[in-house]
């Protein structure tokens, strides 16, 4: 009786509880996404060889590099790529400081698979929500349309074209076009000169028709994986179907080594 009609409304009730519970809808905003956390326990357990690169791809207008000279000082050179012409006036004005110092580098291109062109779709100048990707309105819905032709490099020939051997963290925040920056970064991915890897999977990958099993089938054999908490990480240890939930949530991947024995 339990599997009934009458108690439908219940179940989906704490369905969606669950979920909250599990830190998805939990990529919303930066300050209680538990993103801040991540980049101290980067700060104080990132591996020396790996250096203080930063990839911050998909940048916008600079919360999260804001917050990254925040909680580190000056322990990251920070890589923001935005090339939204408008949120990049904004983030360039935000951190021109940092820039002065050498501390913060901004390139005015996407990342994506291949180098190219290709269009930004956003509902209006500075969004947030900015894609490479037509949101279909049944799973994001907004008003006006705003579209821009940007330029794409990939991670691997950045890294090569600023002789950068390793990355210590790269962020990614791209709206559906998460995995064609990890395909993009194949070489770095394959010499495991990257230590970590923030993601978000959420409903923009719906219409990205990306599942979170490619990110599993992509990173798994060399990274931990986990689930961002507000007040910490939730090991996935092995894929299930579950794992598909299409609701702003970001993942870090760890870069296994003999060292750490144990997951975080």
């Amino acid at each position: 009786m339990s599997r009934g009609p009458r108690f439908q409304g219940m179940w989906e009730h704490l369905f969606r509880l669950a979920q909250v519970g599990m830190n998805h809808y939990g990529g919303a905003h930066f300050r209680h996404s538990g993103e801040g956390r991540v980049l101290t326990l980067v700060a104080e357990q990132g591996a020396q060889a790996f250096g203080n690169v930063l990839l911050d791809v998909g940048a916008n207008t600079g919360d999260y590099a804001c917050m990254a000279l925040d909680l580190t000082g000056d322990r990251y050179h920070i890589h923001c790529f935005e090339p939204a012409a408008s949120s990049r006036s904004l983030l360039t004005e935000r951190l021109s400081e940092q820039i002065a110092q050498g501390r913060v580098t901004i390139v005015p291109k996407g990342v994506g698979k291949e180098a190219g062109e290709l269009t930004l779709y956003s509902p209006k100048p500075g969004s947030s929500v900015a894609s490479l990707y037509r949101f279909d309105p049944a799973t994001r819905p907004w008003e006006g349309n705003t579209e821009e032709t940007i330029r794409i490099v990939t991670v691997d020939d950045h890294c090569a074209q600023h002789a950068i051997a390793r990355v210590l963290m790269l962020k990614i925040d791209v709206e559906g076009h998460e995995l064609a920056v990890l395909q993009g970064a194949s070489n770095m991915l394959a010499r495991k000169a990257i230590q970590y890897i923030q993601f978000e999977f959420g409903e923009a990958h719906i219409d990205a028709r990306t599942f979170f099993l490619d990110f599993h089938k992509l990173l798994s054999p060399n990274y931990e994986l986990y689930r961002i908490l507000p007040d910490g990480l939730r090991h996935i240890t092995t894929y299930t179907p579950d794992l598909e939930v299409f609701h702003t949530t970001n993942y870090l991947a760890v870069l296994r080594s003999p060292e750490r024995r144990q997951p975080l």
